[in-house]
């Protein structure tokens, strides 16, 4: 196990332990110690389930998955031949390909487009970013960004990861042709 990953297995469930803590301090007007650690380790547990579970999914969507594959927000950079406008065009048609997914801005002029997906059992959503540079008259620069709703998120159970990869998978097969 290497550093990001324990660290990934401390972060999440202290901070589920915390929040069980302090809903316990909210909720009850007296409390003892054993109630206090009771809830902390109560919710530490749960979070290193959760942890478990976002990694089984991220693993399930991408079984070679590295460590970035894990992070919150997604990143991808990825380079298309093709003009800008074809990029800017198959970037909206990518959206389609997402599960509900429904492009919210696209401003060609400012190579930026913003989507969202819907909501499942496994997340409220993603908002998905595109960030389109022309670097060549047929070579064109794409940033895709992953996020999930809401921004507090600290696991996605994979989502945002497998927007990315859907998105990629639909630019290769467009390219390919």
């Amino acid at each position: 196990m290497d550093n990001m990953k324990i660290s990934r297995y401390i972060k999440f469930p202290l901070s589920f332990g915390l929040l069980m803590v302090l809903a316990c301090l909210l909720s009850v007007s007296h409390f003892s110690f054993n109630e206090i650690l009771g809830w902390f380790v109560l919710g530490a547990v749960c979070g290193i389930g959760m942890q478990f579970y976002s990694d089984y999914r991220t693993r399930k969507i991408k079984p070679d998955a590295e460590e970035k594959d894990f992070v919150l927000p997604q990143k991808r950079e990825t380079f298309l031949l093709c003009s800008y406008d074809e990029a800017f065009d198959l970037c909206l048609e990518s959206v389609s390909h997402l599960r509900k997914g429904k492009v919210k801005t696209a401003a060609k002029e400012k190579g930026f487009i913003k989507a969202k997906t819907g909501m499942n059992w496994n997340s409220w959503g993603n908002i998905i970013e595109f960030k389109l540079k022309q670097l060549t008259e047929n070579l064109t620069e794409i940033e895709i960004f992953a996020k999930p709703i809401p921004g507090t998120t600290l696991i996605d159970n994979g989502t945002g990861l497998e927007a990315i990869e859907t998105i990629q998978s639909v630019f290769n097969r467009k390219m390919r042709r």
